[in-house]
């Protein structure tokens, strides 16, 4: 029996292409759709596939083919309504389904099947596509299935709608998908305030533009008032100590990374300066840091901040070269050091460095820095460490 070249097993590249090429020449839908279904080779598969355009046999091949990709690509080619809503409605393939929902643009027929699929997927695949405001709100108030009510919540713009579900639904992931959607400052303020899960808390704070707002959420630190009543630095540092100690995991403290987002937005360079010396949290005093202008106040952040983060944080933003120099000689965090030697662009400072820091890695790199030949031949002959006169003699060798 006479069997056409597209149509025959084990294939080679040769006959293939041969195949190929007849297979591009044919113009009969019904050999096309058989070929498509029933040619053992993929490629040829395909190819057949991608040129039929007959509506009536890219549907009766999307329903009734033996082979789930080949029904999924006559799917794909699918451009009849009525017939991606029956395969989108009663396929059993959860893959045909949505592929027929993807192609579908009846919002008539995507609204049914949202409200009235019996499986979450199908539904949710709906969802996505609704444009009708009216029937999004409508799922979002009796879809059962979490997933499809999130989905239906991304595209929600009733502001009444969502700000109700932001402030009482009992869902966690509900009244995180429909913050993401509000624009209401005051229920923003509400959910970054009240909300009893920290990171609902936090996605409303980025939403939060009030001032006064972000400033009462900065200063709800549990341990504010025992901290603003230490009578000096050394009684600060203490209690630091003993609240890190005794609750280092913040179960007294859950709220500490909303008022770190807060932070970040806020413009009062008091609070800032408040918060950033006395907060009980060092993530949130660093936030506080990055934040400040007042020089003044960075330098003495840089020079006695409590944790090494906080003193990070001022370095990367002091601008005073002694300063900076005195930090790399006493600080007693190495990375603090190492970031403030590499401002330091002072010739006598970078000598100063060079001799009295601590650490052989400071001391190199200023010494890396240095121009005067005098200086680096002082270094190599007298520094203690080896490393350090090794890496004197080569700089001593690199200058005129």
């Amino acid at each position: 029996m006479f069997k056409p070249s597209y149509m025959k097993e084990n294939l080679d590249w040769s006959r293939e292409y041969v195949a190929l090429q007849k297979l591009n020449k044919l113009n009969n839908p019904k050999k096309l759709a058989l070929a498509a279904q029933k040619a053992p080779n993929e490629k040829i598969r395909a190819a057949a596939m991608e040129r039929l355009t007959d509506q009536a046999v890219l549907f009766e091949i999307a329903k009734n083919g033996t082979k789930l990709s080949v029904r999924r690509m006559a799917v794909e080619k699918l451009t009849d309504q009525a017939a991606l809503f029956e395969l989108a409605k009663d396929d059993p393939e959860l893959s045909v389904r949505e592929t027929a929902v993807e192609k579908l643009t009846d919002q008539a027929a995507l609204a049914e099947l949202a409200k009235t699929h019996s499986t979450w997927e199908t539904r949710k695949a709906a969802v996505k596509k609704l444009t009708d405001q009216t029937v999004i709100a409508d799922i979002f108030r009796n879809e059962t299935d979490r997933v499809v009510r999130c989905k239906a919540a991304e595209l929600l713009t009733d502001q009444a709608l969502l700000s109700e579900a932001a402030l009482h639904d009992t869902d966690y992931f509900i009244r995180m998908a429909v913050v993401k959607n509000l624009t209401d400052q005051a229920v923003i303020a509400k959910v970054s305030t009240k909300d009893k899960d920290r990171d609902i808390r936090l996605a409303a704070v980025k939403k939060l533009t009030d001032q006064a707002v972000l400033t009462q959420i900065v200063r709800s630190d549990p341990y504010r008032d025992r901290l603003r009543a230490a009578p000096d630095k050394e009684a600060l540092y203490a209690a630091f100590k003993e609240i890190f100690d005794r609750d280092w995991q913040g179960k007294l403290d859950p709220f500490w990374k909303v008022r770190e987002a807060a932070v970040v937005k806020l413009t009062d360079q008091t609070m800032l300066q408040e918060i950033a010396e006395l907060d009980n949290a060092l993530s949130v005093r660093a936030a506080a840091v990055r934040c400040l202008t007042d020089q003044a106040v960075l330098e003495r952040v840089a020079r006695i901040g409590y944790s090494y983060s906080e003193r990070l944080a001022a370095v990367e933003k002091v601008n005073n070269e002694s300063v900076l120099a005195d930090v790399v000689i006493h600080d007693p965090d190495y990375q603090v050091p190492r970031a403030a030697v590499k401002k330091l662009t002072d010739q006598d400072l970078l000598y100063r460095v060079a001799k009295e820091s601590s650490d052989s890695w400071v001391r190199i790199y200023a010494l890396n820095q240095l121009t005067d030949v005098e200086r680096i031949r002082d270094i190599r002959f007298h520094d203690p460490d080896e490393d350090v006169r090794s890496a004197a003699h080569q700089r001593w060798m690199e200058l005129p």
